[in-house]
């Protein structure tokens, strides 16, 4: 099991009676403490184990695909707007662009990385400290099949909210749905600037707009 704790650089797990606190040796009354000073609940599931293409791009993080669906008024059934996927820096266990992660888009088509993923300083990563040659064109494990799930289960939720941002990690088994977020990054599709502009206008809260630059 393992929990990732919001607004913290802690990682606990739990494997077999013991406990692991940021990957060193830990004592249960050690994890106890910590949890049960934090501010909020706390969320406990079990560790994943993601498929190695998607750890090929960066082992110590959960790289999750970012898959934006559509579903209301303006779509009777649930459509896909665009993906990404996000690449957590070396070493780090999030994947997430504050945490000094990267992001690179996905043909919806092909299910292949479109470009070169970037961090939010625009600053490239170097496909040859992965072990590749180019980061074009590499292909994401059951995309499609991910993407899928996602459109069933916003119709399963329904049209409120309209637009939801699913995260998505890639086991070897499969696709497996970590959220949904109502408020998505617009930053993480760049590559797909018409649609996810055209939606951020028509259908979210106006505040939200200020993710865009003319």
């Amino acid at each position: 099991m393992a929990a990732c704790l919001p607004g913290r650089e802690d990682a606990v797990t739990f494997e077999f009676g013991t406990f692991r606190l940021n990957d060193k040796p830990s004592t249960r009354d050690e994890v106890v403490a910590l949890l049960g000073g934090l501010p909020y609940a706390v969320l406990i599931q079990r560790r994943l184990e993601q498929h190695s293409l998607v750890a090929a791009l960066n082992p110590t993080s959960i790289n999750s695909v970012r898959v934006l669906t559509m579903f209301g008024k303006t779509c009777r059934e649930a459509e896909m707007l665009a993906a990404a996927i996000r690449i957590g820096r070396t070493g780090n266990f999030v994947d997430n662009l504050i945490g000094g992660g990267s992001s690179c888009v996905i043909d919806p088509v092909s299910g292949t990385l479109r470009g070169t993923p970037r961090n939010n300083q625009g600053v490239q990563l170097s496909a040859e400290q992965r072990g590749l040659d180019t980061f074009e064109g590499y292909r994401i494990p059951h995309f499609h099949e991910a993407v899928r799930r996602c459109l069933i289960l916003h119709e399963l939720v329904g049209p409120a909210p309209e637009t939801i941002g699913w995260d998505v990690a890639i086991t070897p088994d499969g696709p497996v749905i970590l959220e949904g977020n109502m408020y998505w990054d617009p930053t993480l599709h760049e590559g797909e600037g018409d649609i996810a502009h055209a939606v951020v206008s028509r259908l979210m809260q106006p505040g939200f707009s200020y993710w865009w630059k003319a």
